[in-house]
């Protein structure tokens, strides 16, 4: 009987073994799929021979006391629940299954730190300025517009002028620009004309217009050797008081006597006698170096000559300009101002003041076109008769 059920108990445990194998736990799941249909295959065959075995086992060859009184080794295996083994899985029986290969990840891309940026200095707002209460404001009157001048000094259109300095800014207030011009004579009163013999021991100092007013006497001579009795002239074109304190020298502009000789004013006084000392100096450096600064070296001119000379010192005042040739610092407004210093001036210099300018102008202050070979600063021929009446109305 033994011998009989020895296969019959192999079988059983083939059959306990691979109903085992289909209760695989979770972790074998995971093996290659290849695998799992041999094990399905293998179970399918044996099944079906556990069957055939079974029916065999139960056929009527076999008792039922047989096997409920049975104590051989097969009834000890026959419990109501068995165990599930755990399947052991060896490296030989996995010989065909490959493990799946853990995902391998991606080393992280480590972050570079960026550049810190420094941060900009904050700016402190400004403070606010509280709106100011708005002022009506006051009429006031506004004075007429002074006309522009450039640094431009008198000479003749063909002859050569001399280097310029800056002109220096006129520092007027409104008030002295309202003020209209004044054609009132300065200086030396109107009296009865004199001879012409009166200016024989007279020395004229000048610039392009005294220049020009030598060559009208020169001409007037050829018919009348009176006229202008025997007086002298000192000057040059473009000669103005600041060349006047200047050494004599080749580069430097000096005034030229009647032999075309050039001299220092000074000098040539020294060396001759005059007893009536004619002068008309500052146009052409009224542009150059504004008035304050012109007034001061014609006071040290003068001073100058009366340290060698006893003559009576006649000061004439700057002639007008035209009333279109008008610049910025040389114009008629500042000469205006100038004359007006140089009166003051030859009172405490002890000289006379003569206000040439007052015969040769305009009722606005302009030197007018029939007396401007220019339209600016020169004189024609027309004006010369004016200026020789005035010096013999206008003597002490």
């Amino acid at each position: 009987m033994y011998k009989i059920r020895l296969p019959a108990l192999f079988m059983l445990l083939c059959f306990i073994f691979l109903n085992a194998c289909s209760q695989t736990p979770s972790y074998v799941m995971e093996l290659d799929a290849k695998a799992s249909a041999n094990c399905t295959s293998a179970y399918s065959n044996h099944s079906m021979f556990i069957a055939d075995l079974t029916m065999t086992m139960l056929s009527p060859s076999s008792s039922d006391s047989d096997l409920i009184h049975d104590t051989s080794p097969v009834a000890a295996l026959r419990p109501r629940q068995i165990r599930k083994p755990v399947l052991d899985v060896s490296p030989k029986k996995e010989a065909n299954v490959l493990p799946i290969p853990k995902a391998i990840k991606e080393p992280e891309p480590t972050n570079t730190p960026a550049p810190t940026e420094k941060p900009e200095p904050t700016k402190s707002p400004k403070p606010t300025k509280k709106p100011e209460p708005t002022k009506t404001p006051v009429p006031t009157e506004t004075p007429a517009p002074s006309p522009t001048s450039t640094t431009d000094p008198t000479s003749a259109p063909t002859d050569d002028t001399p280097s310029e300095t800056p002109a220096l800014e006129d520092t007027s207030s409104p008030e002295e620009d309202a003020k209209k011009v004044s054609n009132k004579p300065m200086g030396v009163p109107e009296s009865s004309p004199v001879d012409m013999s009166y200016f024989d021991d007279a020395l004229f100092i000048g610039d392009s217009n005294t220049w020009r007013f030598r060559n009208f006497v020169h001409k007037k001579r050829k018919s009348d050797q009176n006229y202008m009795g025997k007086a002298a002239f000192l000057c040059e074109i473009g000669f103005g008081l600041h060349h006047s304190l200047l050494p004599l020298g080749k580069s430097s502009i000096h005034v030229k006597c009647e032999e075309g000789k050039q001299w220092e004013i000074v000098e040539f006084i020294k060396q001759n006698s005059f007893n009536k000392i004619y002068i008309m100096l500052g146009t052409n450096d009224i542009g150059l170096n504004g008035v304050d600064k012109t007034v001061n070296y014609y006071v040290k001119l003068i001073k100058e000559i009366k340290a060698v000379s006893d003559a009576d010192i006649y000061i004439q005042s700057v002639l007008p300009m035209g009333k279109h040739k008008q610049k910025r610092v040389l114009n008629n407004k500042n000469i205006e101002k100038f004359n007006k210093k140089m009166y003051e001036q030859s009172k405490s210099l002890n000289c006379y003041y003569l206000d040439v300018a007052s015969c040769l102008k305009d009722s606005e202050g302009n030197l007018p076109n029939k007396y401007s070979s220019d339209k600016y600063v020169h004189l024609s021929n027309a004006a010369f008769p004016l200026w020789v009446e005035y010096l013999r109305t206008h003597t002490k």
